[in-house]
C-alpha cells in the first residue's frame, strides 16, 4: 500500500522580461523553473494544487508545462519549443485561464487545481516552463521575480 506525504513547495521566476521587446501569445515567461526536493529520488508526487503570487499583476492566459528532468527551452521571450527527446520528459500541463484575484497592492493570485501524477528526476526534482497564451499587461514584467508559484503535492512511497 503507498503513503502519502504533503508536502509544499515555492519557486520564483527568473529572467522574465522587463522592459524593451514587448511578449507574445506562445512566448516561453522567464528560465526553467525547478521545484527542488518535491518527491523522492527518482520517485513520484501527486500534485494537487498550484498557486500564483504576480506581485505586478501583469500575468495573463498561461499554462506551466512540468517535466521530469531539465530540458532546454526556447528563451525568455521567444516562442516556445521543446525537442522531441525533450517532450518526452513532459508531465503536465497545468492551464490557468487568467491572474482572477487583484489587491490593492497591484498584485494578483490565481490557482489551478488539476491533480497529476509526476516522476521526479534522480534527485526528487520537478521541473516547469511558463508559456504565455496571452500577452501580459504592459506586454512584459515589472520584476524578473514577479511570478512566485506555490505547488501542493504528496509525495508516493
Amino acid at each position: 500500500m503507498s503513503a502519502y506525504t504533503p508536502i509544499q513547495k515555492q519557486t520564483t521566476s527568473g529572467s522574465l522580461t522587463i522592459a524593451t521587446t514587448a511578449y507574445t501569445a506562445g512566448d516561453q515567461a522567464g528560465a526553467q523553473n525547478t521545484v527542488s526536493a518535491i518527491g523522492a529520488a527518482s520517485g513520484q508526487v501527486l500534485v494537487n494544487d498550484i498557486s500564483l503570487a504576480d506581485a505586478s499583476a501583469r500575468i495573463a492566459a498561461h499554462e506551466l508545462r512540468f517535466f521530469s528532468a531539465s530540458v532546454t527551452g526556447a528563451g525568455d521571450n521567444n516562442a516556445v519549443s521543446f525537442s522531441d527527446a525533450d517532450n518526452a520528459k513532459r508531465q503536465g500541463p497545468v492551464i490557468y485561464a487568467s491572474s482572477i484575484i487583484t489587491d490593492s497592492l497591484n498584485s494578483s493570485v490565481d490557482y489551478a487545481f488539476k491533480p497529476f501524477v509526476a516522476t521526479c528526476d534522480a534527485s526528487g526534482n520537478l521541473y516547469f516552463y511558463c508559456i504565455l497564451r496571452a500577452v501580459p499587461v504592459s506586454s512584459f514584467f515589472s520584476a524578473v521575480g514577479d511570478l512566485i508559484w506555490t505547488i501542493g503535492a504528496f509525495r508516493i512511497s
